[in-house]
C-alpha cells in the first residue's frame, strides 16, 4: 500500500505542474535468445502504451525499437532515432518497460540518469522498476545497484550462450541461420546437420573449377549470369539454382565469389568461435588448423577435396602477397568524407569510393563510381567516375553560390534565426488559443442545449444531431491543438539545427577545409550524373539565409 501511495503522490506532482511531455516509448529485445514471451517487443510496447494512456501528463509522439541488439551497446538504431528525435525536442520523456530495455551497461546508463537526461531535460521512466527520475536520484543506490546487476546478468547470460553454442558444436550440430550455399540443414533428434544440396554443390564445384584453371571473378560471374543462376540469396528466395519464367536474375558479386572459395565448410568443416569468443563466419587465409580457432574436422560431406580447397587457397595468398608487398602498402587510406552522401544521378545507386596510386606511387587518389557500373544484369548502369579533387571543387563552388553570405556577423544570423523561431511560436500559440477558446464555447453551448433539452425547449432529434456535430467538431480541434503544441517543441529543435547551421557556414567563409562534419552537417544528398555533373541538396536553402539577411536588415 505504501508503494501505491507514493506512485500516486509522484503522479499528482507531476500533474500539478500543468506540463505535457512528448513521450518515446523505447522497446530492445536481446541477441541473447533467451528473453521470454513476456519480454517481446510487442509486449512491452503495449504495457509502455498502458501507462501512458493512464496519466494525463503523459502524450504519446512515437514507439522506437530494436530487435536482437544487445544492450550493453549504445549503438544501435532505434535508440539513435530516439535521440534525435530528444535532441530536436520532439520527445521530452522516455518510457521504458524496465531499466534493462534502455541498457545493460551500468556505466553508460549512469552517465544517461545522472548528467545527459537532466541535461536535455528529458524525464525518463521505468515502469516496471518504478522508477521516475522526476522524482528519483539516478545515483541513489537501489538504482545503481539495478543497473549494476543488469550489466552483470547480460556478461553472464553471454558466456552461457556460448557455451550452449560450443556444446552443440561438438556434437557436429550446425548453429547459424542459413547454411553455405550448396549445403541444407536437417534435423536428426537434437542436431542440425550439414548435408549437400546437389543442385547448388554443382555449382560451387564448377566455381572452383573455373577459377583453379585460371578464369577470373568477371568471367566467373559472366558465366553465372550465362547459365542464368541464381545468386545465392535469390536461391534461398526462390528454392531452385536456374531462373524461371517471371523471376528476376542478379548477377553475382566478387565478395559471394570470395566468400565461395575461402569457406573450409566445402572440405567437410565445422567452424564454433575464436577462442576470444567471436563468432567465425568465414576465413582469409588456410589458417584452420591453430589454436586461434575451434575447428571439427570431417563434420560433414565435402564439396570439394582438400587438395583443391588448398590449392585455391594458395592462390589467393600469392596474390595477397603481391599486393600487399606493393608500394600501396604503408600508405593508410584517408576517411572517406563523402561516405552515405553520393547517389547516382542515373539509376539511384550509393557511389562508392575507390583509392589508387597516383604516378609516383607514394600518395593516394580516390574517385568515386556507381556501385551499379559493373553489373551486367537490368540495373547495369554507365555512369562516369567522379575523382575526390573534381567533386572538392564542385561543392565548395556549390557553397560558394548557395551560401553567399554578406559581412552579417554569426551572432546576428542566429539572432535573427531565434527571432524567426519566436514569431513562429506567437502564430502557433495564438491558434492553440483560439482552439481552446472554440473548444470551451462548444461545452458552453452544449450545456445550453442540454438545459433546452431538458425543458422542453429542443427535441431529443435536434439535441442528438447537435450534439453529434459538436462531438465531432471538439475531436478535430483537440486533435489540431496536440499538433499545434507538438509543433511548438519541432520549431525549437529546427531553430538549434538551424543556428547550427549557420555557425558551421560562418565557419566556411574563414576557408575552413572541407571535413566530413561540415558536408553532412549541411549537405542530405549529393546526386553524380554523367559529364561530372552533381546536384547537391542542403539541409539548409541559400533562400532562407537571404531572407533572414533581408530580415536582418530591417531591424
Amino acid at each position: 500500500m505504501a508503494r501505491t501511495s507514493k506512485r500516486n503522490k509522484k503522479t499528482a506532482g507531476a500533474q500539478a505542474s500543468g506540463k505535457v511531455y512528448s513521450v518515446g516509448i523505447y522497446a530492445r529485445l536481446s541477441v541473447d535468445g533467451t528473453d521470454r514471451k513476456n519480454e517481446s517487443l510487442e509486449n512491452q510496447t503495449e504495457l509502455c502504451r498502458r501507462y501512458v494512456a493512464e496519466h494525463d501528463d503523459l502524450e504519446l509522439f512515437d514507439c522506437y525499437s530494436d530487435l536482437g541488439r544487445t544492450g550493453t551497446n549504445f549503438e544501435r538504431e532505434g535508440f539513435e532515432r530516439l535521440m534525435q528525435d530528444v535532441r530536436m525536442r520532439k520527445v521530452d520523456c522516455i518510457v521504458v518497460k524496465d531499466l534493462s530495455r534502455f541498457g545493460r551497461n551500468h556505466l553508460e546508463m549512469g552517465n544517461y540518469l545522472g548528467k545527459i537526461f537532466p541535461f536535455l531535460g528529458v524525464r525518463f521512466i521505468a515502469v516496471c522498476d518504478h522508477y521516475d527520475n522526476m522524482d528519483g536520484d539516478p545515483e541513489t543506490l537501489a538504482v545503481q545497484l539495478k543497473n549494476l546487476v543488469n550489466e552483470l546478468y547480460a556478461k553472464d547470460i553471454s558466456v552461457k550462450i556460448r557455451s550452449s553454442r560450443e556444446k552443440q558444436w561438438e556434437r557436429g550440430s550446425f548453429c547459424g541461420r542459413d547454411p553455405a550455399y550448396g549445403y541444407g540443414v536437417v534435423k536428426e533428434g537434437n542436431i542440425r546437420k550439414l548435408v549437400i544440396e546437389e543442385e547448388p554443390a554443382a555449382v560451387v564445384r564448377e566455381i572452383y573449377r573455373r577459377f583453379l584453371d585460371g578464369s577470373g571473378y568477371p568471367e566467373i560471374i559472366e558465366w553465372l549470369y550465362e547459365e542464368k543462376i541464381h545468386r545465392p540469396g535469390d536461391y534461398r528466395k526462390y528454392r531452385h539454382v536456374r531462373q524461371q519464367d517471371g523471376e528476376e536474375l542478379h548477377n553475382w558479386h566478387k565478395a559471394t565469389i570470395n566468400q565461395i572459395l575461402n569457406n573450409c565448410v566445402y572440405i567437410g568443416y565445422l567452424i564454433c568461435e575464436q577462442v576470444d569468443g567471436k563468432r567465425v563466419t568465414g576465413r582469409k587465409s588456410f589458417d584452420v588448423i591453430n589454436d586461434n580457432w575451434k575447428v571439427r574436422k570431417d563434420n560433414h560431406e565435402p564439396i570439394i577435396s582438400k587438395e583443391d580447397f588448398e590449392a585455391s587457397v594458395r592462390k589467393f595468398e600469392g596474390r595477397s602477397l603481391k599486393y600487399s608487398s606493393g608500394p600501396s602498402k604503408n600508405l593508410p587510406l584517408d576517411e572517406d568524407i563523402y561516405k552515405g552522401l553520393l547517389v547516382c544521378g542515373e539509376c539511384g545507386a550509393r557511389f562508392g569510393r575507390a583509392a589508387g596510386l597516383t604516378g609516383n606511387g607514394k600518395t593516394r587518389n580516390y574517385q568515386y563510381v556507381c556501385s551499379n557500373r559493373e553489373t551486367i544484369d537490368s540495373r547495369k548502369c554507365g555512369n562516369d567516375r567522379i575523382s575526390l579533387i573534381m567533386l572538392n571543387r564542385l561543392v565548395l563552388a556549390a557553397f560558394e553560390r548557395e551560401f553567399s553570405l554578406s559581412s552579417m556577423r554569426q551572432k546576428d544570423l542566429t539572432a535573427v534565426s531565434s527571432q524567426r523561431a519566436d514569431e513562429e511560436k506567437k502564430k502557433v500559440r495564438e491558434e492553440i488559443r483560439k482552439a481552446e477558446e472554440r473548444a470551451a464555447d462548444l461545452k458552453k453551448k452544449g450545456s445550453e442545449d442540454y438545459l433546452k433539452f431538458r425543458t422542453g425547449g429542443m427535441t431529443q432529434e435536434e439535441f442528438e444531431d447537435r450534439n453529434g456535430k459538436r462531438t465531432a467538431e471538439s475531436a478535430a480541434l483537440e486533435e489540431s491543438r496536440r499538433i499545434l503544441s507538438r509543433r511548438l517543441k519541432e520549431i525549437d529543435g529546427e531553430t538549434e539545427k538551424r543556428n547550427r547551421y549557420l555557425r558551421m557556414l560562418m565557419k566556411g567563409k574563414e576557408d575552413t577545409p572541407l571535413t566530413s562534419e561540415v558536408l553532412h552537417t549541411l549537405i542530405e544528398e549529393i546526386r553524380v550524373f554523367p559529364d561530372k555533373r552533381v546536384q547537391i541538396v542542403f539541409k539548409f536553402s541559400g533562400k532562407e539565409l537571404q531572407a533572414l539577411e533581408r530580415m536582418g536588415g530591417n531591424e
